[in-house]
């Protein structure tokens, strides 16, 4: 029994990651915030000159359909200079989703781009890789507090680390300015603890 408990746990380093990972993001709706998954896709206007084909993608992409096609038609969004295009195939380098290998250089490139078309959560990621020197980027840790600065206003993990940022600059009252309206948001947000608690 315990050989075959060491070969099935052997054999899940094997397979490729599949899916995307949860990816908290703040969202608007009648002027009251949310904490939603970024790849469930709920913020994207499906009216939007793209969106439609985006959820339609990510949604092929989650239930593992058409996986090079799909990862084609990406591109050809991020060729059109789609934000969220960028952002998800930054995700795919950089935890080497649905076959693909890691590739922080490539994550980082599309993570670059993004921000430059104002996707908050590229400047998000792009702020991380900036802050402790992933991609081939060199350390800056201005650049980071900036990127993080833009993007904390949807991004969870951006408004965290500008926390974390104030807190290691001894700042702890502006810390804790940033950290409690986001412990409200995931308090009053079910949809948040429904990923923790989910079978």
């Amino acid at each position: 029994m315990i050989l075959f408990g060491l070969i099935f746990f052997a054999k899940s380093f094997d397979n490729k990651i599949i899916d995307f990972p949860f990816y908290p993001i703040i969202t608007s709706h009648y002027k009251r915030n949310f904490i939603q998954n970024y790849f469930d896709m709920n913020h994207i206007d499906e009216k939007s000159t793209h969106g439609k084909n985006l959820k339609n993608i990510v949604l092929s992409l989650k239930q593992n359909q058409n996986i090079s096609y799909n990862i084609d038609k990406l591109e050809q969004l991020f060729v059109l200079k789609n934000g969220h295009a960028a952002f998800i195939l930054g995700i795919i380098n950089e935890f080497g989703l649905f076959g693909r290998e890691i590739d922080d250089k490539a994550a980082c490139r599309y993570y670059e781009v993004g921000s430059k078309y104002g996707n908050s959560e590229c400047k998000s990621s792009l702020a991380y890789y900036y802050r402790y020197g992933i991609g081939g980027l060199k350390i800056n840790k201005q650049k980071a507090f900036q990127l993080t600065k833009e993007s904390m206003d949807k991004c969870v993990f951006s408004a965290i680390r500008m926390a974390v940022m104030y807190y290691e600059d001894s700042n702890i009252e502006k810390a804790i300015s940033i950290l409690l309206p986001i412990a409200t948001l995931t308090i009053n947000n079910s949809t948040f603890f429904d990923f923790f608690f989910s079978a």
